[in-house]
Protein backbone atom coordinates (compact mmCIF):
# COMPACT_ATOMS: atom_id res chain seq x y z
CA UNK A 1 0.00 0.00 0.00
CA UNK A 2 1.04 3.55 -0.69
CA UNK A 3 -0.49 6.97 1.00
CA UNK A 4 1.23 10.35 0.15
CA UNK A 5 0.28 13.19 2.66
CA UNK A 6 0.36 16.44 2.08
CA UNK A 7 -1.04 19.61 4.11
CA UNK A 8 -1.37 22.38 1.31
CA UNK A 9 -1.93 20.35 -2.58
CA UNK A 10 -3.66 22.32 -5.36
CA UNK A 11 -5.27 19.85 -7.64
CA UNK A 12 -2.73 20.19 -10.15
CA UNK A 13 0.27 19.32 -7.69
CA UNK A 14 -2.26 16.04 -6.45
CA UNK A 15 -2.32 14.58 -9.83
CA UNK A 16 1.18 15.17 -10.46
CA UNK A 17 1.92 13.26 -7.33
CA UNK A 18 -0.75 10.54 -8.64
CA UNK A 19 1.43 10.67 -11.56
CA UNK A 20 5.24 10.73 -10.24
CA UNK A 21 4.36 7.70 -8.39
CA UNK A 22 2.40 5.79 -10.72
CA UNK A 23 -0.83 5.11 -8.74
CA UNK A 24 -3.57 3.27 -10.08
CA UNK A 25 -6.89 4.84 -9.64
CA UNK A 26 -5.90 6.05 -6.03
CA UNK A 27 -8.57 7.28 -3.30
CA UNK A 28 -8.56 10.75 -2.75
CA UNK A 29 -9.25 12.25 0.72
CA UNK A 30 -9.05 16.16 1.27
CA UNK A 31 -9.27 17.79 4.45
CA UNK A 32 -11.31 20.88 5.57
CA UNK A 33 -9.37 23.86 4.64
CA UNK A 34 -11.72 25.87 7.14
CA UNK A 35 -9.73 27.77 9.73
CA UNK A 36 -13.25 29.99 11.50
CA UNK A 37 -10.78 31.05 14.39
CA UNK A 38 -8.64 32.68 12.17
CA UNK A 39 -8.55 36.19 11.18
CA UNK A 40 -7.16 36.85 7.36
CA UNK A 41 -6.49 40.56 6.22
CA UNK A 42 -4.71 42.26 3.60
CA UNK A 43 -3.18 45.62 4.22
CA UNK A 44 -1.88 47.44 1.38
CA UNK A 45 1.39 49.63 2.73
CA UNK A 46 4.35 51.27 1.28
CA UNK A 47 7.94 50.15 1.76
CA UNK A 48 9.79 48.74 4.55
CA UNK A 49 9.32 51.79 7.37
CA UNK A 50 5.56 51.39 6.97
CA UNK A 51 5.60 47.74 7.18
CA UNK A 52 7.59 47.62 10.28
CA UNK A 53 5.81 50.47 12.31
CA UNK A 54 2.68 48.47 11.48
CA UNK A 55 4.18 45.33 12.55
CA UNK A 56 5.06 46.64 16.10
CA UNK A 57 1.47 48.31 16.21
CA UNK A 58 0.38 44.92 15.42
CA UNK A 59 2.71 42.88 17.93
CA UNK A 60 1.60 45.52 21.16
CA UNK A 61 -1.95 44.93 20.28
CA UNK A 62 -1.27 41.33 20.65
CA UNK A 63 0.11 42.10 24.23
CA UNK A 64 2.99 40.46 22.77
CA UNK A 65 5.30 43.46 23.91
CA UNK A 66 5.08 42.33 27.65
CA UNK A 67 6.70 39.62 29.88
CA UNK A 68 4.19 37.93 31.01
CA UNK A 69 1.72 38.09 28.05
CA UNK A 70 0.23 35.02 26.71
CA UNK A 71 1.07 33.36 23.45
CA UNK A 72 3.33 34.16 20.61
CA UNK A 73 3.74 35.85 16.96
CA UNK A 74 5.61 35.02 13.75
CA UNK A 75 7.06 37.77 11.29
CA UNK A 76 7.69 36.38 8.12
CA UNK A 77 10.58 37.94 5.67
CA UNK A 78 11.28 37.56 2.36
CA UNK A 79 14.93 37.57 2.25
CA UNK A 80 17.42 36.76 5.30
CA UNK A 81 18.53 40.72 4.95
CA UNK A 82 14.91 41.94 5.80
CA UNK A 83 14.90 39.21 8.90
CA UNK A 84 17.55 40.89 10.25
CA UNK A 85 17.30 44.37 9.45
CA UNK A 86 13.60 43.48 11.26
CA UNK A 87 14.93 41.89 14.30
CA UNK A 88 16.73 44.14 15.19
CA UNK A 89 14.16 47.15 14.71
CA UNK A 90 11.50 45.23 17.05
CA UNK A 91 14.26 44.15 19.63
CA UNK A 92 14.73 48.56 19.85
CA UNK A 93 11.21 48.46 20.55
CA UNK A 94 11.38 46.66 23.19
CA UNK A 95 10.52 42.60 21.78
CA UNK A 96 11.30 39.94 23.22
CA UNK A 97 13.24 38.64 19.31
CA UNK A 98 14.51 35.65 17.64
CA UNK A 99 15.47 35.42 14.09
CA UNK A 100 16.19 32.39 11.86
CA UNK A 101 17.57 32.23 8.36
CA UNK A 102 19.11 29.44 6.67
CA UNK A 103 22.43 31.36 6.51
CA UNK A 104 22.88 31.14 10.35
CA UNK A 105 25.04 28.34 11.81
CA UNK A 106 23.08 25.05 12.53
CA UNK A 107 24.18 26.18 16.53
CA UNK A 108 23.12 29.74 16.64
CA UNK A 109 19.11 28.09 14.78
CA UNK A 110 18.90 25.80 17.20
CA UNK A 111 18.95 28.25 20.13
CA UNK A 112 16.46 30.44 18.20
CA UNK A 113 14.25 27.79 17.66
CA UNK A 114 14.24 26.74 21.63
CA UNK A 115 14.19 30.30 22.81
CA UNK A 116 10.76 30.72 21.06
CA UNK A 117 9.27 27.13 21.59
CA UNK A 118 9.98 27.67 25.34
CA UNK A 119 8.92 31.26 25.14
CA UNK A 120 11.68 33.14 26.32
CA UNK A 121 11.26 34.32 22.91
CA UNK A 122 7.62 35.78 22.39
CA UNK A 123 8.33 37.14 18.81
CA UNK A 124 10.42 35.05 15.84
CA UNK A 125 11.28 36.33 12.73
CA UNK A 126 12.05 34.50 9.91
CA UNK A 127 12.11 33.29 5.93
CA UNK A 128 10.30 30.30 5.12
CA UNK A 129 13.68 28.50 6.09
CA UNK A 130 11.77 28.03 9.52
CA UNK A 131 8.51 26.46 10.04
CA UNK A 132 8.18 23.10 8.81
CA UNK A 133 7.43 20.30 11.49
CA UNK A 134 6.65 23.22 14.01
CA UNK A 135 3.33 22.74 15.85
CA UNK A 136 3.24 25.48 18.98
CA UNK A 137 -0.59 25.69 20.28
CA UNK A 138 -0.75 29.48 20.97
CA UNK A 139 0.85 31.39 18.16
CA UNK A 140 -1.83 34.54 18.58
CA UNK A 141 -0.52 36.47 15.51
CA UNK A 142 1.38 35.79 11.81
CA UNK A 143 2.65 39.20 10.24
CA UNK A 144 4.15 38.75 6.81
CA UNK A 145 6.42 42.13 5.88
CA UNK A 146 6.46 40.58 2.30
CA UNK A 147 3.97 37.97 0.03
CA UNK A 148 5.30 34.50 -0.27
CA UNK A 149 5.83 33.19 -3.44
CA UNK A 150 2.67 31.45 -3.81
CA UNK A 151 -0.78 30.98 -2.43
CA UNK A 152 0.04 27.61 -1.01
CA UNK A 153 3.07 29.15 0.90
CA UNK A 154 0.90 31.84 2.60
CA UNK A 155 -1.59 29.11 3.52
CA UNK A 156 0.79 26.63 5.19
CA UNK A 157 2.78 29.66 6.85
CA UNK A 158 -0.10 31.81 8.28
CA UNK A 159 -1.50 28.33 9.20
CA UNK A 160 0.49 28.00 12.01
CA UNK A 161 -1.54 30.35 14.06
CA UNK A 162 -4.33 29.61 16.23
CA UNK A 163 -3.73 25.73 16.26
CA UNK A 164 -5.27 25.62 19.91
CA UNK A 165 -8.39 26.74 18.00
CA UNK A 166 -8.74 30.07 19.89
CA UNK A 167 -8.90 33.58 17.99
CA UNK A 168 -5.80 34.20 16.44
CA UNK A 169 -4.55 37.13 13.39
CA UNK A 170 -2.77 36.85 10.10
CA UNK A 171 -1.92 39.86 8.63
CA UNK A 172 -0.09 40.32 5.36
CA UNK A 173 1.68 43.32 4.41
CA UNK A 174 2.27 44.32 1.32
CA UNK A 175 3.92 46.53 -1.06
CA UNK A 176 4.55 46.44 -4.77
CA UNK A 177 8.04 45.79 -4.39
CA UNK A 178 7.55 42.47 -2.91
CA UNK A 179 7.07 41.85 -6.68
CA UNK A 180 11.01 42.48 -7.20
CA UNK A 181 12.17 40.69 -4.39
CA UNK A 182 9.70 37.59 -5.90
CA UNK A 183 12.12 37.33 -8.79
CA UNK A 184 15.23 37.78 -6.86
CA UNK A 185 14.33 34.86 -4.94
CA UNK A 186 13.00 33.17 -7.56
CA UNK A 187 14.73 33.57 -10.74
CA UNK A 188 13.35 30.80 -13.28
CA UNK A 189 9.84 30.24 -11.71
CA UNK A 190 8.10 27.15 -12.74
CA UNK A 191 4.64 26.69 -14.54
CA UNK A 192 3.37 26.16 -11.05
CA UNK A 193 5.11 28.54 -8.94
CA UNK A 194 3.64 31.13 -11.61
CA UNK A 195 0.41 29.84 -11.33
CA UNK A 196 1.09 29.92 -7.31
CA UNK A 197 2.03 33.54 -8.03
CA UNK A 198 -1.14 34.72 -10.01
CA UNK A 199 -3.20 33.33 -7.14
CA UNK A 200 -1.82 35.45 -4.56
CA UNK A 201 -1.88 38.71 -6.48
CA UNK A 202 -5.78 37.30 -7.02
CA UNK A 203 -5.60 37.03 -3.15
CA UNK A 204 -4.18 40.35 -2.13
CA UNK A 205 -5.97 42.03 -4.67
CA UNK A 206 -9.39 40.51 -3.98
CA UNK A 207 -12.07 41.53 -2.59
CA UNK A 208 -14.07 38.49 -1.94
CA UNK A 209 -13.90 36.50 1.57
CA UNK A 210 -10.01 35.43 2.45
CA UNK A 211 -10.94 32.13 3.43
CA UNK A 212 -13.21 31.36 0.56
CA UNK A 213 -10.46 32.40 -1.94
CA UNK A 214 -7.63 29.85 0.02
CA UNK A 215 -9.91 27.06 -0.06
CA UNK A 216 -10.64 27.63 -3.96
CA UNK A 217 -7.70 27.41 -4.70
CA UNK A 218 -6.94 23.95 -2.88
CA UNK A 219 -10.16 22.47 -5.05
CA UNK A 220 -12.34 22.81 -2.01
CA UNK A 221 -15.57 25.27 -1.09
CA UNK A 222 -16.55 27.14 1.78
CA UNK A 223 -18.78 29.52 3.51
CA UNK A 224 -17.53 33.01 4.09
CA UNK A 225 -15.80 32.92 7.00
CA UNK A 226 -17.47 36.26 8.58
CA UNK A 227 -13.84 36.48 10.58
CA UNK A 228 -11.62 38.05 7.71
CA UNK A 229 -11.41 41.71 6.73
CA UNK A 230 -13.58 41.33 3.60
CA UNK A 231 -16.09 39.36 5.67
CA UNK A 232 -16.13 42.18 8.22
CA UNK A 233 -15.82 45.57 6.19
CA UNK A 234 -15.90 44.88 2.50
CA UNK A 235 -16.29 48.80 1.93
CA UNK A 236 -12.84 49.40 3.75
CA UNK A 237 -11.03 46.27 1.59
CA UNK A 238 -12.92 47.35 -1.77
CA UNK A 239 -11.86 51.24 -1.22
CA UNK A 240 -8.43 50.39 -0.12
CA UNK A 241 -7.74 47.74 -3.04
CA UNK A 242 -9.00 50.66 -5.50
CA UNK A 243 -6.69 53.15 -4.32
CA UNK A 244 -3.97 51.04 -4.25
CA UNK A 245 -4.63 50.26 -8.38
CA UNK A 246 -4.61 53.55 -8.80
CA UNK A 247 -1.56 54.44 -7.73
CA UNK A 248 0.43 51.42 -9.48
CA UNK A 249 -1.56 52.71 -12.70
CA UNK A 250 -0.26 56.48 -12.09
CA UNK A 251 3.24 54.80 -11.43
CA UNK A 252 2.62 52.59 -15.12
CA UNK A 253 2.18 55.91 -17.01
CA UNK A 254 5.00 57.71 -14.80
CA UNK A 255 7.45 54.87 -16.14
CA UNK A 256 6.21 54.86 -19.79
CA UNK A 257 6.74 58.45 -20.15
CA UNK A 258 9.71 58.10 -18.98
CA UNK A 259 10.50 55.60 -21.23
CA UNK A 260 8.83 57.82 -24.46
CA UNK A 261 11.00 60.42 -22.77
CA UNK A 262 14.40 58.75 -23.43
CA UNK A 263 13.93 56.80 -26.24
CA UNK A 264 13.14 60.50 -27.86
CA UNK A 265 16.59 61.96 -26.30
CA UNK A 266 18.82 62.12 -29.27
CA UNK A 267 23.10 61.31 -28.85
CA UNK A 268 25.47 63.61 -30.08
CA UNK A 269 28.24 62.42 -32.03
CA UNK A 270 30.75 63.57 -29.47
CA UNK A 271 28.70 62.23 -26.91
CA UNK A 272 28.99 58.64 -28.62
CA UNK A 273 32.69 59.51 -29.05
CA UNK A 274 32.93 59.74 -25.46
CA UNK A 275 31.01 56.36 -24.87
CA UNK A 276 32.85 54.27 -27.56
CA UNK A 277 36.13 55.23 -26.13
CA UNK A 278 35.06 54.92 -22.25
CA UNK A 279 34.20 51.40 -23.20
CA UNK A 280 37.27 50.79 -25.22
CA UNK A 281 39.33 51.61 -22.25
CA UNK A 282 38.01 49.23 -19.69
CA UNK A 283 40.30 46.91 -19.04
CA UNK A 284 37.56 43.97 -17.89
CA UNK A 285 33.77 43.90 -18.87
CA UNK A 286 31.21 45.96 -16.66
CA UNK A 287 27.53 46.31 -16.46
CA UNK A 288 25.32 48.65 -18.07
CA UNK A 289 24.50 50.72 -14.85
CA UNK A 290 28.34 50.90 -13.32
CA UNK A 291 29.37 52.15 -17.06
CA UNK A 292 26.28 54.66 -17.15
CA UNK A 293 27.65 56.08 -13.28
CA UNK A 294 31.03 56.12 -14.49
CA UNK A 295 30.32 58.75 -17.39
CA UNK A 296 28.33 60.57 -15.41
CA UNK A 297 31.17 61.15 -12.94
CA UNK A 298 29.92 59.52 -10.19
CA UNK A 299 32.19 58.97 -7.13
CA UNK A 300 30.25 55.79 -5.62
CA UNK A 301 32.36 53.29 -3.96
CA UNK A 302 31.68 50.14 -6.31
CA UNK A 303 32.68 53.07 -8.93
CA UNK A 304 35.96 53.77 -7.22
CA UNK A 305 36.54 49.90 -6.88
CA UNK A 306 36.02 49.32 -10.71
CA UNK A 307 38.33 52.73 -11.05
CA UNK A 308 35.93 53.75 -13.25
CA UNK A 309 36.13 57.25 -11.63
Amino acid sequence: PVIALTATATPRVAAEIETSLRLEDPVRVQGDFGRPNLRYSVEHRDGDKDRTARTIELLREHGLGERTSEGRAMVYAGTRKRVVALATELRAAGFRVGHYHAGRTDTARERTQAAFVEGSAKVLVATTAFGMGIDLPDVRLVVHVNAPTTLESYAQQAGRAGRDGEPASCVLLYSAADAVVRKQVVRKPTPGQQAGWKAMQDYLFGTNCRQRTIARWFGAELLACDTCDVCRDAVAVVTMVEERREVIREKQEERREKRAAERAFEVGEDVREQVVAFVGGLRKPVGKRAIALGLRGSRAKNVKRLKLD
